[in-house]
Order: structure tokens, then C-alpha cells, then sequence
């Protein structure tokens, strides 16, 4: 995977509230704070430079270690044949505006959901019944996943204006669990649309 592209100096400084302070001074933030809410709790946090950082190091190094035990396992079923991490909601969209709502919700795209560890060859591919590594990223995957996250975005974003205006915060909540399930189903669409692939292949090929 690529490193993803730094946070500029204005997302850094201004974008550090889902719902803004200034709001939570008010009769919002009484209310609030009655139902045991924080401006400060990690839902209404949006990553700054260092915690996107330290993320990604995280990240880095446990797939790293995913990667190795789960090869050690694959090497012994298939003769030494290794298996190579595959993000399956590609760079270029975590590179892009829905990256920055997607590290909002607390996601990374090195996340479990989000790594397929996938055969480079498809005699393997057959073996362990897995798609085959794409070995770049698919564009209509990408189109794919843009069209969706751009609609729950903008979702997400009317939800955040109706909090803000009616004090419902619980049902901002909601929508933002609603919004994360819908982001790891993507992932296992777009995994399951590549096995699918995967396997029409092989079948032609054994025909």
C-alpha cells in the first residue's frame, strides 16, 4: 500500500470536532452533557496530524504481523507459497476527500476489514479457494466505493446538520454506527466481487 498523502495545515488546525465546540456551549451542550456526552469523546474527534500518524505506524506494523503468521500457515498448506495484502477500499480513496471522513469515523485502511491477504497466482488461488491478487488497483472497485461512501457521506452530513439543529445527538449516533457497518459491508462486497471474478476465470480456463 501507498503512504497516504499529509493532512494540510488548515484540516489539521480546523477539523478536530465533528460537532464544533462552539456549539456545545449552548443549550446543545447542556443537553448534552445530561445524556453522558462529551465534545471530547472519540466520536466527535476527528484525527489530528499526529494521531493520523501514529494510526498508520500502528496499522503498519500489525499487518505486518498478520502477514507473517498467516504465511507461515499458507506456506506449509501450498509448498512455500505466500499470500500478499490487497486493500480492498484502494489508496487513491483513502488518498481522496472520503479518506479524511473515513479516518473521522475512526477507520484505517489498515484494518482487518480492509486488508484481503490474497494469492499472486491463480493455481493458489484455486488451492485456498481466495480471489486472486489484482496486483494493482481496479477502477471500477474504486468507482464503485467513491459512488457509495459519497452517498453516505453526505448522509452522514445531514444527520450531523439535524443534530446540530434539533439536539439529537443520539440519533447522530445511530446514524454514524449505521454508516460504519455500511463501510466494512462495502469492503466484503467488493472481496466478494473479486472471488466471484476469481472463479469465473478458473472455470473458463478448465473448460
Amino acid at each position: 500500500m501507498q503512504s497516504r498523502r499529509p493532512m494540510t495545515e488548515s484540516q489539521n488546525e480546523d477539523c478536530q470536532h465533528a460537532i464544533p465546540a462552539s456549539l456545545w456551549e449552548g443549550d446543545f451542550g447542556v443537553l448534552a452533557r445530561r445524556l453522558g456526552l462529551s465534545p471530547d469523546d472519540p466520536e466527535n474527534r476527528i484525527p489530528d496530524r499526529a494521531l493520523i500518524e501514529q494510526l498508520y505506524r500502528d496499522g503498519q506494523e500489525a499487518l505486518a504481523r498478520r502477514v507473517t503468521a498467516v504465511n507461515e500457515q499458507v506456506a506449509e498448506r501450498t509448498g512455500g507459497k505466500k499470500l500478499a495484502p490487497y486493500a480492498l477500499i484502494s489508496d487513491s480513496v483513502w488518498n481522496g476527500p472520503e479518506g479524511d471522513v473515513l479516518l473521522a469515523l475512526g477507520f484505517s485502511p489498515y484494518d482487518d476489514w480492509n486488508i484481503a491477504l490474497l494469492p499472486t497466482d491463480y493455481a493458489t488461488a484455486r488451492l485456498l479457494d481466495l480471489p486472486i491478487h489484482p496486483r494493482r488497483e481496479v477502477d471500477g472497485f474504486v468507482e464503485l466505493a467513491r459512488s457509495i461512501l459519497g452517498r453516505e457521506i453526505a448522509g452522514l452530513r445531514d444527520a450531523h446538520s439535524r443534530a446540530a439543529r434539533d439536539h439529537d445527538f443520539a440519533a447522530y449516533r445511530a446514524h454514524r454506527e449505521r454508516v460504519c457497518e455500511r463501510v466494512r459491508e462495502l469492503a466484503a462486497r467488493i472481496h466478494d466481487e473479486m472471488h466471484a471474478l476469481t472463479k469465473r476465470h478458473l472455470k473458463a480456463q478448465s473448460a
